[in-house]
């Protein structure tokens, strides 16, 4: 059974993947492909126990946003020439990630998806910055309030050395709006294999069930795409 699930889902990933144009692919690679970036933060995070009131909460947010502003006015009256020592000594001062902190803040080189989810609006802050730029405002996350400075980018990775991470991701995404490309899939391979039916009454339950799951398929697609606009 996983064998058979595992070649079907093969199935449909060459289908969509035959279904993706060489435009489709150069364009997620000009829009979604980033460069690695050396990156460095300051975290304060938000504590509060665990049955605390929604004052208390709101106590505690205003705190850690205030000490992190504290920071980021510390590091606006640096002089810029000793931005990257300044940030350094404050991250061993204020952050509270104890990961990161005694290294100056650095997270090191990262990508769109190297840091996980909480850590999101960080990543988009930071491919917002050039070089040697710090956010001039705190950056509220799932972990509380950042400050972070981007010290260094590496040379965008080449279309070729990459084309079969974005042709696969593209492959999801395809399957995922497209809820009749694993039948479609299982449709193409029969009809290249010359598969035929030979019993008139299977051959007629095979034909009902195929266009009931296209029909099904077109709608639960047509459903989604109306409740995304």
């Amino acid at each position: 059974y996983v064998y058979l699930s595992y070649l079907q889902n093969k199935a449909a990933e060459d289908y969509a993947k035959d279904n993706i144009g060489e435009k489709d692919i150069k364009k997620y690679y000009n829009d979604e492909i980033k460069p690695d970036i050396k990156v460095s933060h300051i975290l304060i995070s938000v504590n509060y126990a665990s049955d605390a009131s929604d004052d208390d909460k709101t106590k505690a947010k205003n705190e850690a946003k205030a000490k992190a502003q504290e920071a980021l006015d510390k590091l606006k009256a640096a002089d810029k020439s000793k931005i990257a020592d300044t940030f350094s000594e404050l991250a061993k001062e204020y952050s509270n990630d104890d990961s990161s902190k005694n290294d100056g803040g650095s997270l090191g080189f990262i990508n769109t998806d190297t840091l996980g989810s909480n850590y999101t609006k960080v990543v988009d802050a930071a491919y917002k910055l050039k070089d040697n730029e710090y956010t001039t405002e705190v950056v509220e996350s799932e972990l509380g309030y950042h400050i972070i400075l981007r010290t260094e980018t590496k040379e965008k990775a080449s279309l070729n050395d990459v084309r079969d991470t974005v042709l696969d991701t593209l492959a999801n995404t395809y399957i995922s709006s497209h809820s009749e490309a694993s039948i479609k899939a299982m449709q193409k391979l029969r009809k290249k294999y010359d598969l035929n039916i030979t019993d008139s009454d299977l051959k007629t339950s095979y034909t009902n069930y195929i266009q009931n799951s296209l029909l099904q398929a077109q709608e639960s697609d047509s459903k989604a795409q109306n409740k995304k606009a």
